[in-house]
């Protein structure tokens, strides 16, 4: 609802300019601690943009007073430094007014990929636009239940709702379908499932509190489950899996008592080992059976 927020504010001080700018294109006036920005000599009224180390951050300044701010990192076409946290996504302009989903025209194009050889086929790209008499959108629209995120006629992102106010999912997009952060709530505000999609397919790290597990925690790598996946009940883990490509290769499970914890490591379905540890440390190591 931030954004929303942000929107709101603006639209109330009236009709002053509403523009996005850079510091380059601002004056900032100092007395004493106050700092007040100033543009063609009158008191700004808009959002100014910058950029620090891989952080994209934008003010929001109502009549020379800076009363926002939100900084994100740039996580599209970068699933390396995705990080699992509630979504701060902020993007450059919030300036048109929120419209219905029917006042916005869809246009679909194919841009054409360049041909390797002289007898390659030619492929071709969909581009999906949106735009507000003839211009491409930048703002909000909504439909039934939904709330919409433009950028410069991209759709950047959906949220539903259970209600007015109580958010039920919120999905980052691309051309391609799911592309970013994803979250899913509970009608009571609880964040139940959360992750990064990468042109459709989950890639990256994945919360999921759906499950009759208090937690289940692992990764994906482009749609595929992969390297460990853990299952808690309460703060404490009772089982473990590790994939490769999707493909189970070994689980073990965790028991708790008083003065130890004794894990058992599977293999195909047969248990290979035993391990015992007390105050964190390995106490007792017992090959079993197996393969």
């Amino acid at each position: 609802m931030k954004y929303i927020f942000l929107l709101l504010t603006l639209i109330s001080i009236g009709s002053a300019a509403q523009d996005t700018l850079s510091y380059d294109e601002v004056a900032v006036e100092m007395s004493g601690n106050v700092k007040t920005i100033l543009h063609n000599g009158k008191k700004f009224t808009g959002w100014l943009a910058w950029q620090a180390d891989s952080l994209n951050c934008i003010e929001t300044v109502a009549q020379g007073a800076i009363t926002g701010k939100e900084c994100t990192k740039n996580v599209y076409y970068k699933p390396e430094i995705w990080e699992l946290k509630p979504h701060t996504a902020t993007y450059r302009h919030i300036t048109s007014p929120t419209v219905k989903n029917s006042a916005l025209v869809k246009e679909v194009t194919k841009e054409p990929i360049g041909r390797e050889c002289e007898n390659c086929d030619t492929g071709f790209v969909t581009q999906v636009n949106y735009t507000l008499a003839r211009k491409p959108y930048t703002g909000f629209s909504t439909g039934k239940d939904s709330l919409y995120f433009y950028d410069n006629g991209t759709l950047k992102y959906v949220k539903t709702f259970w209600d007015k106010t109580q958010v039920k999912e919120y999905t980052e997009l691309s051309d391609f379908g799911r592309h970013g952060r994803y979250e899913l709530y509970s009608r009571s505000g609880e964040l139940k499932l959360e992750g990064w999609y990468y042109y459709g397919a989950k890639h990256g790290p994945w919360l999921d509190r759906t499950t009759k597990y208090s937690l289940v925690e692992g990764s994906y790598h482009y749609g595929k489950k992969t390297n460990l996946w853990c299952y808690y009940k309460g703060d404490k883990q009772v089982l473990c899996e590790f994939y490769s490509s999707d493909k189970l290769l070994y689980y073990y499970t965790l028991e708790y008592f008083e003065d130890k914890v004794v894990v058992l490591r599977y293999e195909k379905g047969i248990p290979v080992s035993e391990e015992t540890y007390k105050n964190g440390h390995l106490d007792e190591y017992r090959r079993l059976g197996g393969q």
